[in-house]
C-alpha cells in the first residue's frame, strides 16, 4: 500500500493511540462520527472502525466501519438471490468511509475501500456473508462505489452492494 513515497498502515482504531481530533473529510457528520462516536460504538460492539495512518504515525488520514446488516431478498434488485431458502440476506455495512481533505484525491479511498473488501471476504470464511453493502454518501460516493463494481439497491436511496463471488473476483486479480 504505497503513494509515491508514504507508506500507509490499515488498522483497527485504537482510541488511546489514535489521533483523530484533526480529520476533516469535508462531511461534518463522518468528522463527528470518527471524533465522537467511533470509539464507543466499538467498544458497545456495533461496528469496527478502521483507521488509515503513515506507517510509524498516529495521526488518522482516512477510516471506515463495518458492521453486520441483514437485507431482504425481496428487495427488487437483489438478483441471484430467490434460489435462497431464506427472507434475510446476511451482509456486512460499510457504513463510513472518509479520506482526510488533505489526501483526498490519492487514490487513497480505493485503498481504504479494498482494505474492507479483503476483510470482508476473510470474515465470509469464517461466518455466512453473502454480500457488501454501502451507504454512499451522495451521488458522487455512489458513482466511487459503482466505479468497483457495486449495484444500486432500490429500497434505501444510495445504499449499493457487491456480492462475495465479486469481490473474490477483484482479491484475485489484485494478487495476479
Amino acid at each position: 500500500m504505497k503513494n509515491a513515497t508514504t507508506h500507509w498502515s490499515v488498522e483497527r482504531l485504537d482510541t488511546s493511540i489514535h489521533e483523530r481530533a484533526e480529520f476533516d473529510c469535508g462531511q461534518a457528520d463522518l468528522n463527528r462520527y470518527l471524533k465522537r462516536y467511533a470509539g464507543q460504538d466499538s467498544r458497545r460492539g456495533l461496528s469496527r472502525v478502521f483507521v488509515l495512518c503513515r506507517q510509524d504515525e498516529a495521526l488518522v488520514h482516512g477510516y471506515y466501519t463495518l458492521s453486520a446488516v441483514a437485507i431482504g431478498k425481496d428487495e427488487e434488485s437483489v438478483q441471484g438471490t430467490n434460489h435462497l431458502p431464506y427472507d434475510l440476506i446476511p451482509a456486512i455495512l460499510i457504513g463510513r468511509l472518509g479520506i482526510s481533505q488533505h489526501q483526498q484525491k490519492k487514490g487513497l479511498g480505493g485503498v481504504l475501500l479494498f482494505d474492507a473488501l479483503q476483510r470482508c471476504w476473510c470474515a465470509s470464511k469464517v461466518v455466512g456473508v453473502h454480500a457488501v453493502i454501502v451507504d454512499a454518501k451522495d451521488e458522487q460516493a455512489s458513482m466511487f462505489y459503482q466505479h468497483f463494481g457495486f449495484k444500486p439497491l432500490t429500497s434505501v436511496p444510495n445504499r449499493l452492494w457487491l456480492v462475495m463471488s465479486s469481490i473474490e473476483r477483484l482479491i484475485q486479480e489484485a494478487q495476479d
